[in-house]
């Protein structure tokens, strides 16, 4: 049998090859590697159907497009989906009704009323009290011991945690293609909300929680600030387009704003953000990556770049883009986002900073440019 990841480049080969020609491939396969392909294509498929119920009860208010999503909202969405509300079709009734009277007798009063409203039904409303559950366990599991000694109640939220996690990493890939900006925001606090078994990115008792987590890696926990400024661009080269990190930038913020140049409609617009990372001297540089992370990164974060338009038209996602810390004593990084100018007129773009696996990070900065006409006339 060949060994996962060779199965995995054969499936991703497969998944390459026009329809006709996979099947002639996969007819030629060994038994064993064809099962191996059907069932590994059967979980593509039931992870697709995932994404898209997901993608469906995220989708934005048409009234109010640009409003906040909670953790709640985006649980919801997650046992919404097929494989993952499939779970709680054979899971423990009354065991689900003893963990959510003990959720409602001590969570958080925005949370408790999200999951007594619940608009979920029949087996995914009977999954949502055990993804909640996760989130809420460092402070509750001391009081459900009968429970998980009468039912299997614990291993199918371990079950459920996984699939959770794997379904948000999927999203994270998929949500940005649909442009929408607060979903995806909530689709990274929840993760981190997840991963780190927290219920809030903002309660004491959890961000406490998170930062005895970073330091006994030898981090501390993040205290940052974010900063925008729009420019015109040193040269012809940012006419390319995109987004890159920026790792010796020639000039400051406070330079670049004062020199920005004029936007004109159909030239590149260049977004500078600088992340400062306030808690650069309290690192001592000490921390080194983990074994299984080559890349050398011990902080990442997103940068997600909203462009802000007037009501009821919807904001709309103009970058969505990774910001890494190789070194714990960098006292600031920077990222640069290039578009082209649209039409003469005021424009605001907002900068928002997240993370999907600390919590608590949510950073956000405005900037602020006109597009002026074009008045000189074309040669003819």
């Amino acid at each position: 049998m060949s060994p996962p990841n060779e199965l995995a480049e054969l499936f991703t080969r497969l998944g390459r090859m026009p329809p006709q020609e996979r099947m002639q491939a996969i007819a030629r396969l060994p038994r064993d590697q064809q099962a191996k392909v059907q069932q590994m294509a059967a979980a593509s498929q039931r992870g697709l159907m995932d994404v898209q119920a997901l993608l469906a009860a995220l989708k934005p208010d048409g009234a109010k497009p640009d409003e906040p999503l909670s953790s709640m909202a985006v649980l919801q969405g997650i046992a919404s989906c097929p494989s993952i509300s499939a779970v709680g079709a054979e899971a423990d009734e009354d065991a689900i009704g003893e963990l959510e009277a003990v959720l409602l007798s001590r969570m958080e009063e925005a949370d408790a009323n999200a999951l007594r409203s619940s608009w979920l039904e029949g087996a995914a409303r009977r999954v949502l009290p055990m993804l909640v559950w996760i989130l809420y366990q460092g402070q509750l599991g001391s009081e459900l011991d009968a429970t998980w000694e009468k039912s299997d109640l614990a291993a199918r939220i371990n079950d459920l945690n996984q699939r959770a996690t794997r379904l948000l990493v999927q999203a994270q890939a998929a949500v940005p293609h649909t442009r929408w900006v607060q979903p995806l925001l909530a689709v990274l606090s929840t993760s981190a909300l997840l991963v780190n078994t927290c219920w809030s990115g903002s309660d004491e008792a959890c961000v406490e929680r998170m930062r005895k987590v970073l330091e006994s890696d030898g981090l501390p926990y993040p205290e940052l600030s974010l900063r925008a400024v729009a420019h015109i661009g040193a040269d012809s080269s940012e006419a390319a387009g995109g987004s890159r990190c920026v790792d010796l930038p020639t000039q400051t913020m406070d330079e670049l704003e004062a020199v920005q140049g004029v936007f004109l409609p159909g030239k590149p617009v260049v977004i500078e953000v600088e992340m400062t990372r306030e808690h650069a001297a309290a690192a001592g540089g000490l921390a080194q990556p983990a074994a299984n992370n080559p890349d050398g990164i011990l902080e990442a974060y997103f940068l997600v770049l909203e462009g802000v338009k007037p009501d009821p038209t919807p904001n709309s996602l103009l970058a969505f883009q990774p910001i890494v810390v190789k070194t714990l004593s960098t006292p600031a990084v920077r990222a640069r986002v290039v578009f082209m100018a649209p039409p003469a007129g005021s424009y605001t773009v907002r900068a928002h900073l997240s993370s999907n696996s600390v919590i608590g990070i949510g950073y956000d900065a405005d900037v602020h440019f006109e597009v002026q006409e074009d008045d000189v006339p074309e040669l003819e």
